[in-house]
């Protein structure tokens, strides 16, 4: 939130490094860890860097907490959000349809987190630039 990306990029590269060696490379924590570093690395235009982040999180979510989990739709969210902006519209109609599925039976149609990835669908499905 202070615009200090490189310096958080920094964290998240030591945090994921200490996770991945205590829990393992696929534990929970580094999916997170993973996510997060994916969004600090797309806030700073760096999506060639931040597209693997997400789908080894994504991965993970999955393996960990399965495909109707409520992470699991925010990260597949994520990573749908930074395709449509890279102009891959397919991929990420894709995900953006499987994260407002997941979100909605997991969390409730109402929900503010649900809304905001109807949102971001509807936007790409309207070929709108994002």
């Amino acid at each position: 939130g202070q615009g200090k990306y490189i310096e958080a990029e920094e964290l998240y590269q030591r945090a994921l490094a200490v996770f991945e060696r205590v829990h393992g490379p696929d534990h929970y924590d580094v999916a997170v860890t993973l996510n997060n570093l994916a969004a600090n690395l797309a806030a700073q235009g760096r999506t060639s860097r931040a597209e693997p982040c997400y789908r080894r999180s994504l991965a993970i979510k999955r393996a960990c907490l399965g495909d109707g989990h409520p992470d699991t739709g925010t990260t597949a969210n994520n990573l749908g959000m930074l395709l449509a902006r890279a102009g891959r519209r397919e991929e990420a109609l894709a995900l953006l349809r499987e994260a407002a599925t997941t979100l909605e039976a997991a969390i409730a149609a109402n929900h503010p987190r649900v809304q905001a990835c109807r949102r971001n669908l509807a936007r790409v499905e309207a070929g709108e630039t994002i």
